[in-house]
């Protein structure tokens, strides 16, 4: 099944996060091993996407999206140079001269997808969730298992937002770190993808990237869904998202 994933963002996300917009996508039937050679090709093609920007380590902060993404952090209460966007990570790690090789295909292709669009990705396996997923503050009782790190180094306050579903947070710092709970493993067949656009103007980087990443993926044989929006649950008095985009 490829059919979009229930997904609830909160109302007080467009506080903290005013021009964020999150995109999705489902795949099933994902390749659990792809040949080394193309996945080498990938990763290059991205990094050299990446060059061609002239991007600098020492000036990312100040340059977009990772100044925009960093003033999100700053309002969920997080140091932004202790607690990075995974975009900012993911470059600052392509300009040293590499992307991660993870050992799993599909994770080492949206982390491509995300360097080629500048937007932070993610994805979570279908088989691991529980219920809808929800982009929401922490709150109280919640719990995250982070993945190659420890718990105590996430702080659980109220500014923070996280994804999760009925049992757990899946990730921290909306797009920080993920739960290895829920984190796509090389035996995933199904999973859904994020993406998380900031630009006002308009979300064309979120969109392409689930776009090109369906494309990879629908070549080594998954079946990727529709590309679908998740959108604030509306209450009372709430700022409605369209406004602030």
């Amino acid at each position: 099944m490829t059919n979009p994933v229930e997904t609830h963002v909160a109302a007080e996300v467009v506080g903290t996060a005013p021009s964020l917009r999150v995109f999705g996508m489902v795949a099933a039937n994902l390749p659990n091993h792809v040949d080394e050679a193309a996945l080498s090709e990938i990763r290059e093609a991205a990094l050299a996407s990446l060059r061609s920007l002239g991007a600098e380590s020492d000036k990312l902060s100040e340059i977009e999206p990772f100044a925009s993404w960093r003033k999100v952090f700053g309002a969920m209460g997080l140091q932004p140079s202790k607690y990075r966007s995974s975009i900012e990570a993911l470059v600052r790690r392509a300009l040293k001269g590499s992307l991660p090789s993870t050992g799993v295909p599909v994770v080492d292709i949206y982390n491509a997808a995300s360097t080629r669009f500048l937007t932070p990705m993610g994805g979570y396996d279908l088989a691991k969730l529980q219920g809808r997923i929800d982009l929401r503050p922490v709150r109280e009782g919640d719990a995250f298992d982070p993945l190659g790190g420890d718990a105590s180094a996430f702080p659980l306050t109220g500014r923070v937002l996280v994804y999760a579903d009925a049992q757990r947070i899946i990730c921290y710092g909306l797009n920080h770190r993920d739960s290895k709970q829920t984190c796509i493993e090389p035996v995933t067949t199904d999973a859904v993808f994020f993406a998380e656009s900031l630009d006002r103007s308009s979300p064309a980087a979120a969109r392409a990237s689930l776009r090109w990443l369906s494309t990879e993926l629908e070549g080594l044989g998954a079946l990727c869904g529709t590309i679908f929006e998740a959108t604030p649950h509306a209450t009372q008095g709430a700022e409605s998202w369209d406004e602030t985009v």
